[in-house]
């Protein structure tokens, strides 16, 4: 689950249609925007999830949950289960 609590796009800034879009949509397009970066700390860097994970949330103060980005990140190998140390 993401954290909703930072509702800016990550650039300082809100905008009024965002508020208007379901949680769902808000969702996905967070996941859309960073999902490339996600893929070349995690694959292109040889992070481990958390690491990644970790990188992500100090950019982009965006935080969610390790199942999500098993489900999310199809590139994400499953045997890394950081949710699970």
């Amino acid at each position: 689950m993401i954290d909703e609590s930072n509702s800016h796009d990550g650039q300082g800034s809100s905008t009024c249609a965002s508020s208007k879009l379901s949680t769902k949509t808000r969702n996905d397009l967070k996941w859309d925007a960073h999902k490339d970066e996600i893929y070349q700390i995690y694959v292109g860097q040889n992070n481990t999830l958390r690491e990644t994970m970790q990188a992500i949330e100090g950019k982009y103060r965006f935080k969610a949950r390790c199942v999500n980005f098993h489900l999310r990140v199809p590139q994400i190998n499953h045997a890394d289960k950081c949710c699970l140390q």
